[in-house]
């Protein structure tokens, strides 16, 4: 008995300072939350869960993002006291530019992204809430196209991010594309 009570002294403390490194160790942080940050100078709630999210990229880094977020009536509160969210212009946005957006996104969306969420971008003009459309093209990034045209064929249009949010269901919808 004294034998066994003495390995697991031995064994113990190791085994308690790597479940300690383990539990004390900084999550890696989550690569959407990072970029939805990154493209819109606007941090996502903590307690902020995808309700919907589909990606599918390329080894190139060619593809798509789609996120749904759904906040709590409070946490949409916080989010909207950003200062950033100047950069950002109430809906509805220019019909043609989200005519166009809505198909181009639609066509890349999978049957995997719930069918009411497609149908909402497709509704989104009729909501209360703003949207930020940004370049994210190396060359030229965070320029906001907001008014701009929406043109699939033109540089600026090739990588982009799109932000909505709807303060009536208190969601936001996070799409990047890189071609």
């Amino acid at each position: 008995m004294k034998k066994w009570i003495r390995r697991m002294l031995y064994v113990l403390p190791p085994v308690v300072l790597v479940s300690l490194f383990f539990i004390l160790s900084p999550r890696p942080e989550d690569p959407v939350r990072s970029s939805f940050q990154e493209r819109f100078n606007l941090t996502l709630p903590a307690a902020a869960e995808p309700i919907l999210q589909e990606d599918d990229y390329g080894w190139m880094g060619d593809g798509h993002l789609f996120c749904v977020y759904q906040l709590s009536p409070g946490d949409m509160r916080e989010f909207l006291k950003q200062g950033a969210m100047a950069r950002w212009s109430p809906l509805p946005m220019r019909k043609d530019t989200a005519e166009n957006l809505y198909r181009d996104m639609r066509a890349l969306l999978s049957q995997t992204a719930k069918e009411e969420e497609r149908e909402y971008l497709q509704e989104a003009n009729k909501k209360q809430g703003y949207y930020c459309l940004v370049n994210t093209w190396q060359g030229n990034p965070g320029r906001v196209l907001n008014h701009t045209k929406y043109d699939r064929d033109n540089f600026q249009f090739q990588n982009i991010a799109l932000g909505i949010v709807d303060t009536q269901s208190k969601k936001i919808y996070y799409y990047t594309q890189d071609r």
